[in-house]
């Protein structure tokens, strides 16, 4: 939840200040900052960490992107021809999507790569072998059902693999804030002038 009303808070937030201004750029600088801390938060995370320090550090990540998302989308809008809008949009949503996916394989394959071999070293052979880290993450009551001594290993190792998938992703996130910083501004249109190349057409084709 706090993720979401983060996102939610700083995605409505910020396109009715750009709405009113007209300048955007400082806002995915800001954003993939806030991504950048969020993660660090998150990365510090173990075992005892309080429900409410979780909240607040998902809150913080959930505002940075909620930063970022919409606004990219935005500048990219605004920086092309109106022929060449929506095949600009097309591209940053397919853009995000092949992130997206990319990146939940990438930090998964950490997470488990991380967990087993966490429950490889702190369980015998043959118990961790019969542990499938996958399942696992996918299945929480799973993880109730097995002895304490071995669920003990178990949550350890969950939280040791999640703290190493926010550890990687804080540097990726640092460099989405380097990069941010390259973002022109031009200034922003208030239409898409899309009536406006018709009478040109029209009037060209006169001539």
């Amino acid at each position: 939840p706090g993720a979401t009303m983060g996102v939610v808070t700083t995605a409505i937030g910020s396109g009715r200040i750009i709405s009113r201004t007209g300048r955007y750029r400082w806002w995915p600088v800001g954003g993939m900052a806030l991504c950048t801390v969020g993660m660090f938060l998150l990365s510090r995370m173990d075992p005892s960490t309080s429900r409410v320090y979780a909240s607040l550090s998902m809150a913080v990540l959930g505002l940075g992107i909620g930063m970022v998302m919409q606004v990219l989308v935005l500048a990219i809008q605004n920086a092309v021809d109106h022929r060449d809008l929506g095949a600009a949009t097309s591209a940053a949503n397919f853009f995000r999507s092949i992130g997206g996916t990319f990146g939940t394989g990438v930090f998964g394959a950490i997470f488990s790569a991380r967990l087993g071999a966490v429950l490889a070293a702190s369980l015998p052979a043959p118990v961790s072998g019969r542990l499938d880290p996958s399942s696992l993450a996918r299945a929480p009551e799973a993880i109730a059902r097995l002895d304490p001594p071995i669920r003990e290993a178990v949550v350890g190792g969950i939280a040791q693999a999640v703290h190493t998938v926010f550890l990687v992703a804080v540097p990726l996130a640092a460099l989405g804030f380097v990069i941010a910083l390259t973002l022109r501004e031009i200034p922003l249109r208030d239409t898409a002038h899309v009536g406006a190349e018709a009478p040109a057409r029209a009037a060209a084709s006169v001539e």
